[in-house]
């Protein structure tokens, strides 16, 4: 079955649906799955980082453009000594006002149809699970909705680390973690959002993500949600993984249709197939029956 083939979503669902039988596929999530929950977009949190620190954020910003605005925001700071304050005036501009406030996030996420389909992926079942999640976003979210129903998960955030057996999911945060929960779960001293930090951890030859992520690119197949793809860290590493597998999809993204010709073959070209839905709202509907068909495929 060739890439084209795999556009197709009834195509794509029976695919995956299969992966996820046997237990060989994995999750990568990006902003796009918070955002639905009520957390600001990545342009959305930056400007407020610039708004509080005396800066002027500009519209219609590139990716690397928000990155570089971020650099400015920790020069300011710098600037005034105050460069230990950057943590918490990001974690203050991940999380609304009222959840800071309550220290929680609110019950009715609860019912959000996402979180709700990415749970249902992720919770272990007879018919398979994802048992490992890449998350691009620093929230906990999803951690905070698998404990809820009883479910165990290892965070992990930097190495050397030991990966239990005995969680239903890991959840690696490659990109940093700073959690709502601070009582419950511990934030990392560092977040790759600057131009200057993703220039640092590509540099960095002693890096342990840049293997593991490969390595995830080599050992399972991904389905990736709420990201563009477009990071440069996770670009570099799918075309290490494309020279050692040019034949096979590296990975699925579901997103809103798009009339970017030149997008779609970009991703092609790296293995990655782009499957096609009609809104951000239809992304859940895709995801849960993916799960349908793979209890339906594994009925005795």
């Amino acid at each position: 079955m060739t890439l084209p083939d795999l556009k197709d979503p009834s195509v794509a669902e029976l695919y995956l649906a299969e992966l996820l039988n046997h237990g060989e596929l994995s999750l990568l999530i990006g902003a796009g799955v918070s955002m639905s929950m009520g957390l600001p977009s990545w342009d959305e949190l930056v400007s407020h980082c610039e708004r509080a620190v005396g800066l002027s954020p500009k519209p219609g910003r590139s990716a690397r453009e928000l990155m570089e605005a971020i650099d400015e925001v920790r020069r300011t700071l710098e600037a005034e000594s105050r460069e230990s304050e950057l943590p918490d005036l990001v974690r203050s501009s991940l999380y609304p006002s009222d959840y800071l406030a309550a220290n929680g996030y609110p019950n009715d996420i609860l019912g959000n149809r996402m979180l709700l389909a990415i749970g249902a992926l992720v919770m272990t079942s007879s018919r398979g699970s994802v048992s490992q999640v890449m998350t691009f976003n620093f929230d906990d979210l999803l951690e905070w909705y698998l404990h809820l129903h009883g479910f165990t998960t290892q965070i992990v955030t930097d190495f050397p680390a030991l990966i239990r057996g005995d969680a239903d999911v890991t959840i690696y945060h490659p990109h940093g973690f700073m959690p709502l929960l601070s009582e419950v779960y511990e934030r990392t001293s560092w977040l790759v959002l600057s131009h200057r930090e993703l220039v640092d951890r590509i540099s960095d030859e002693s890096s342990k993500w840049s293997p593991l992520i490969e390595m995830m690119f080599l050992s399972k197949r991904f389905l990736a949600v709420g990201t563009s793809m477009n990071d440069l860290d996770v670009e570099m590493l799918l075309a290490r993984a494309r020279r050692q597998l040019p034949d096979e999809p590296l990975g699925f993204l579901v997103a809103p249709q798009s009339a970017d010709g030149a997008r779609e073959r970009r991703l092609m070209e790296a293995g990655v197939v782009p499957i096609s839905v009609e809104s951000i709202d239809a992304i859940p509907d895709f995801l849960l029956s993916v799960c349908r068909r793979a209890a339906k495929g594994h009925s005795l």
